[in-house]
């Protein structure tokens, strides 16, 4: 097992109240399922739990979860099983399904890692099961922030400016500006890349980002970047023979 799946294992009961979860706001995941084309789905870094997973189903699709820790799967079944939700222990730096095999892959704040390497490993990893022309929705914290908090001493985390990494509820989590985040997902293979800064301004957000890590919201621009990107078809070649 992965030293970070340990360190998350504390978090996989009643993850909603520990974590802030983009994925409990519905009209988050319907700005989600909304962009995933029906088909095979990899919802990766799946957590514990269920609401994504339940609207990608309900609206038709097939899902493969896969989390790199058991205690996140073990709580996330649970509490929701369905004939064409199939849930798969799997780090996303080495996935254990086959290449080209989705028609679109979703990763919600599970692209967290501790190293920022890896952050193009997991990207990689995500481009190589994709079908050509699938789809990929994601979702990053954004680290600037972060930044500003800390730098105004309104925030007790611990910040990397070096590797834009927080200090954050499992230990070292690598955090995104535009700039790196287009940089990653160009250098993985995506393109057609797009990215929309969303910000975490509704009363029920603020209300669960100051509970859960003592923030106020309304003294900083608290924000999420929403992106999607293309695996570029290949092209077609022809032959003849004379």
């Amino acid at each position: 097992m992965h030293p970070e799946a340990e360190a998350w294992k504390p978090f996989s009961e009643d993850f909603d109240n520990k974590v802030f979860s983009f994925t409990q706001f519905e009209y988050y995941r319907k700005k989600i399922v909304e962009n995933v084309p029906l088909g095979l789905v990899l919802n990766a870094g799946t957590g514990s739990t269920t609401h994504l997973n339940r609207d990608l189903i309900a609206k038709g699709n097939t899902v493969v979860a896969t989390d790199f820790s058991q205690s996140m799967l073990d709580e996330a079944k649970k509490k929701f099983t369905d004939s064409r939700l199939h849930y798969l222990l799997s780090d996303t730096r080495t996935l254990a399904t086959a290449d080209k095999q989705f028609d679109s892959v979703v990763a919600i704040n599970s692209i967290l890692p501790a190293n920022p390497d890896d952050v193009h490993t997991m990207l990689k990893e995500l481009h190589r099961v994709a079908k050509p022309g699938a789809k990929f929705v994601g979702v990053f914290p954004s680290y600037q922030w972060h930044e500003r908090a800390a730098l105004q001493g309104k925030l007790k985390m611990q910040i990397d400016p070096k590797w834009k990494r927080v200090g954050d509820t499992a230990g070292w989590q690598t955090c995104q500006s535009t700039e790196t985040l287009a940089a990653a997902l160009k250098s993985a293979g995506f393109d057609q890349i797009n990215i929309e800064e969303v910000f975490l301004n509704t009363p029920e957000e603020k209300r669960q980002l100051l509970a859960l890590y003592g923030v106020d919201a309304d003294e900083f621009n608290i924000s999420e970047y929403f992106v999607t990107a293309l695996k570029p078809k290949l092209e077609a070649f022809s032959s003849s023979t004379g």
